[in-house]
């Protein structure tokens, strides 16, 4: 039984064990220090999997946040998972660059293959297409194209046109309407102006929201708040914005160390909800940073609200943010605010 203590050790913790078994792993338990450590600490790798995963909800999620905060040995199973993790997801990078690699050779070399198999053909095609237009050329009949037309008899551009014109009381008015044409053209550009300048606007929005931005993951204290942080980072990067969001809690955000960190936290979650096109909610966490001190975090906050209310074709508000950003001596975006400036409603 000794031989298959590992899959008994993970039938019992997952409660899927035989009951000799588990009774006989429980009796081991008791006895040998050495089993039970093995246990423990199986059980403590799948608690800090599912944390990482963002499978704890609730009460379970919480009480594991604050063993973080208290047990060491929960500290160093949490780290040892993340330098695993890490050092699988550069292998899985690695192994990408290598198959793409591959598939950019192979497709080179099937192309080589693909045009030595087709260019005779094609050869052959532009021959028998050259061949044919001269042989058109030569006997297809004459084109009747240069015979001139006849004039049609009391066409309005004959001479007589004016005489009948006064035979009937005299040369005809304007078309009707006419007066009412400058008004219709004056409509339909500026119809033609404000729909262009809606999609300039969402252009500009999107390639705004698709530039990354950039989160110091250098790692603090190693306090457990500083390994979530790096987390949440990783994560980010990662585009896994439902885990972004799952790490970053009220309860994590209100027990950070500093200002600084509490605003990037609240500005990285506001990005998750403007990256999952929630921007009102977005906008909600962006506008509690507007209410704060001054800061980079500040201006950040700034900027992206300006563009939630611009994808949400709220004009009006993003208008009055941007020109907080270009009379507050705002460095962040200062010169993309004024590049789409001109594209908003006048005063």
């Amino acid at each position: 039984m000794e031989k298959d203590l590992d899959r008994i050790i993970a039938e019992y913790l997952a409660g899927e064990g035989i009951p000799d078994e588990t009774a006989w792993l429980e009796g081991q338990m008791q006895s040998s220090p050495e089993i039970r450590g093995m246990v423990e600490e199986l059980k403590l790798l799948l608690e800090v999997d599912d944390f990482m995963q963002g499978k704890m909800e609730g009460v379970a999620q919480k009480q594991f946040e604050h063993r973080l905060q208290e047990d060491p040995a929960t500290q160093s199973a949490l780290k040892g998972y993340q330098e695993t993790e890490v050092f699988m997801e550069l292998e899985k990078r690695r192994r990408a660059l290598e198959l793409m690699e591959s598939f950019e050779q192979n497709k080179k070399n099937h192309l080589r293959s693909y045009i030595s198999r087709i260019l005779p053909f094609l050869t052959l095609a532009v021959i028998s297409i050259a061949g044919l237009m001269l042989y058109r050329s030569i006997y297809s009949p004459k084109s009747n194209i240069d015979v001139p037309i006849a004039p049609i008899e009391g066409d309005p551009g004959q001479g007589d046109q004016g005489e009948d014109d006064q035979g009937k009381g005299g040369p005809v008015e304007g078309n009707q309407g006419q007066g009412n044409a400058p008004q219709v053209l004056k409509e339909d550009k500026k119809n033609t102006t404000s729909s262009t300048n809606e999609q300039k606007i969402a252009n500009f929005v999107a390639k705004e929201l698709a530039q990354e931005v950039q989160f110091d993951s250098q790692m603090g204290n190693g306090t457990p708040n500083d390994t979530i942080r790096v987390k949440w980072i990783a994560d980010f990067k990662t585009s896994d914005y439902k885990n972004v969001r799952s790490l970053l809690t009220e309860s994590y955000i209100d027990n950070l160390p500093s200002l600084d960190r509490q605003l990037e936290a609240r500005f990285a979650l506001g990005l998750t909800y403007c990256h999952s096109d929630d921007f009102n909610k977005a906008n909600e966490i962006f506008t509690q940073i507007l209410n704060s001190k001054p800061s980079n975090w500040k201006e950040k906050a700034r900027w992206y609200s300006a563009l939630c209310y611009l994808k949400t074709k709220n004009l009006n508000e993003a208008k009055k943010l941007i020109n907080e950003i270009l009379t507050k001596n705002s460095h962040f975006k200062k010169t993309k605010a004024e590049e789409i400036k001109p594209l908003l409603p006048a005063e």
